[in-house]
């Protein structure tokens, strides 16, 4: 890919997660790690394979983390990840407007996943969820409108919880 630098970690890096697990562990608690924030892990190239299978595997070998994983290719996760990797993982997706909302939520609700949650950075335009619909009975039902000035954001107490709600497979 022209123009793409890749960054190979040390593999100290690698047992960082190692030892927060364990640490984790003898606290009695879950942590969470926000996965490779300065990255998209949904993005797919051929230079990424190895070190994907790596943090799949990382994922199932720390079961006191709590992974987050956050994608503006939602769409390649299930493709890319082990579904049980996914299922033991925070599996987000950025919806910087309503168009990529409107496309990207639906996919992620398909996506399995531990916890499902959205971003809303760069906040570009409104973002009405709405009309979300529910994923247990197809219902609509209030959620959250956000608005890009950050001038008028309103949650609806009665709200669908998107990062409870079981994926469909």
């Amino acid at each position: 890919v022209t123009g793409v630098q890749t960054c190979a970690l040390p593999i100290s890096y690698w047992r960082e997660p190692l030892r927060w697990n364990r640490e984790a562990a003898a606290a009695g608690e879950r942590r969470r790690v926000f996965c490779a924030s300065l990255a998209d892990v949904g993005e797919e190239r051929p230079d990424l394979v190895a070190p994907r299978a790596r943090l799949a595997q990382l994922i199932l070998d720390t079961p006191n983390l709590d992974w987050l994983l956050l994608t503006k290719r939602i769409e390649n996760m299930a493709r890319l990840f082990p579904r049980d990797a996914l299922e033991r993982s925070w599996v987000g997706t950025t919806t910087e407007n309503q168009e990529h909302a409107d496309k990207r939520i639906p996919i992620l609700l398909q996506t399995p996943a531990a916890v499902r949650f959205i971003s809303a950075e760069p906040l570009l335009g409104p973002v009405d969820l709405t009309e979300l619909p529910s994923h247990y009975d197809g219902e609509s039902r209030p959620l959250l409108r956000l608005d890009a000035d950050r001038k008028s954001t309103r949650l609806n107490s009665s709200h669908t919880d998107i990062s409870r709600m079981p994926s469909s497979a």
